[in-house]
């Protein structure tokens, strides 16, 4: 099948955060996996349909839809940090995702400085 080459470089970097995400989740212990694990799967794909919500819209509605994908990426690195702290994340596993986030996380607020100029 051919592969999607995204002009857009958060959904790319979503994606691939996603896929690290997915591999780990299924090595959750069983009442992480379906709590915790299972929110922050949501808030990705959340994230993923916010951000290609926001690639499609008008720049008056990209604003806030970016905004909220913000947020919701604050939410994400939060509950990824406690998922570490209850030790269901090794240093090495979390230290990938963290990375990964972080580096969305510059993208969204460098489109968001963009578009508010």
């Amino acid at each position: 099948p051919q592969q999607n080459r995204d002009n857009f470089p958060i959904l790319t970097c979503l994606k691939d955060g996603y896929l690290i995400w997915h591999g780990f989740l299924t090595r959750l212990p069983r009442a992480t996996r379906y709590t915790l694990g299972a929110k922050i799967d949501n808030l990705f794909t959340d994230i993923i349909t916010n951000t290609l919500n926001g690639k499609y819209s008008k720049p008056e509605q990209k604003l806030v839809i970016l905004k909220q994908a913000s947020a919701q990426l604050d939410t994400l690195k939060y509950f990824t940090t406690m998922l570490w702290e209850l030790k269901a994340l090794d240093n090495k596993k979390y230290a990938t995702l963290a990375n990964k986030l972080s580096f969305v996380g510059q993208m969204i607020g460098g489109l968001l400085r963009d578009i508010q100029k």
